[in-house]
Protein backbone atom coordinates (compact mmCIF):
# COMPACT_ATOMS: atom_id res chain seq x y z
CA UNK A 1 0.00 0.00 0.00
CA UNK A 2 2.74 2.44 1.00
CA UNK A 3 4.76 1.53 -2.10
CA UNK A 4 1.78 2.29 -4.35
CA UNK A 5 1.50 5.80 -2.91
CA UNK A 6 5.21 6.43 -3.38
CA UNK A 7 5.13 5.15 -6.99
CA UNK A 8 2.12 7.31 -7.85
CA UNK A 9 3.74 10.35 -6.25
CA UNK A 10 6.99 9.78 -8.13
CA UNK A 11 5.10 9.32 -11.39
CA UNK A 12 3.17 12.55 -10.88
CA UNK A 13 6.35 14.44 -9.99
CA UNK A 14 8.15 13.06 -13.05
CA UNK A 15 5.32 14.11 -15.37
CA UNK A 16 5.14 17.54 -13.75
CA UNK A 17 8.89 17.93 -14.15
CA UNK A 18 8.75 17.02 -17.82
CA UNK A 19 5.94 19.49 -18.43
CA UNK A 20 7.78 22.25 -16.58
CA UNK A 21 10.97 21.56 -18.51
CA UNK A 22 9.16 21.64 -21.84
CA UNK A 23 7.54 24.98 -21.11
CA UNK A 24 10.83 26.40 -19.85
CA UNK A 25 12.57 25.49 -23.10
CA UNK A 26 9.68 26.87 -25.12
CA UNK A 27 9.81 30.17 -23.22
CA UNK A 28 13.57 30.52 -23.74
CA UNK A 29 13.53 30.01 -27.47
CA UNK A 30 13.76 33.39 -29.15
CA UNK A 31 13.32 33.95 -32.85
CA UNK A 32 16.20 32.26 -34.60
CA UNK A 33 16.96 35.02 -37.07
CA UNK A 34 20.49 35.49 -35.76
CA UNK A 35 21.95 34.26 -39.03
CA UNK A 36 22.21 36.93 -41.69
CA UNK A 37 19.91 36.45 -44.62
CA UNK A 38 21.70 36.09 -47.95
CA UNK A 39 20.78 38.84 -50.33
CA UNK A 40 20.56 38.57 -54.08
CA UNK A 41 23.66 40.72 -54.54
CA UNK A 42 25.71 38.47 -52.24
CA UNK A 43 24.62 35.38 -54.16
CA UNK A 44 25.36 36.78 -57.62
CA UNK A 45 29.19 36.61 -57.43
CA UNK A 46 29.01 33.07 -56.10
CA UNK A 47 26.65 32.05 -58.89
CA UNK A 48 28.94 33.58 -61.49
CA UNK A 49 32.02 31.92 -59.98
CA UNK A 50 30.29 28.55 -59.79
CA UNK A 51 29.23 28.80 -63.44
CA UNK A 52 32.78 29.69 -64.50
CA UNK A 53 34.23 26.80 -62.48
CA UNK A 54 31.73 24.42 -64.07
CA UNK A 55 32.55 25.73 -67.54
CA UNK A 56 36.25 25.13 -66.90
CA UNK A 57 35.41 21.68 -65.46
CA UNK A 58 37.43 22.36 -62.31
CA UNK A 59 37.31 20.01 -59.34
CA UNK A 60 39.06 19.44 -56.04
CA UNK A 61 41.75 21.85 -54.89
CA UNK A 62 41.82 23.70 -58.21
CA UNK A 63 38.09 24.44 -57.95
CA UNK A 64 38.41 25.53 -54.34
CA UNK A 65 41.28 27.88 -55.16
CA UNK A 66 39.45 29.28 -58.19
CA UNK A 67 36.24 29.86 -56.20
CA UNK A 68 38.13 31.62 -53.41
CA UNK A 69 39.91 33.98 -55.83
CA UNK A 70 36.77 34.59 -57.86
CA UNK A 71 34.72 35.48 -54.77
CA UNK A 72 37.46 37.81 -53.52
CA UNK A 73 37.63 39.52 -56.91
CA UNK A 74 33.84 39.86 -57.08
CA UNK A 75 33.74 41.31 -53.55
CA UNK A 76 36.49 43.79 -54.41
CA UNK A 77 34.61 44.90 -57.52
CA UNK A 78 31.39 45.49 -55.58
CA UNK A 79 33.29 47.38 -52.86
CA UNK A 80 34.73 49.80 -55.43
CA UNK A 81 31.28 50.78 -56.71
Amino acid sequence: MFQDVIMKTLSILAIAGLLATGTAFAADSAPTSAKPVATATAAQPDHHCRDDANAKKLSGAARKSFMKKCRADATAKTAKK
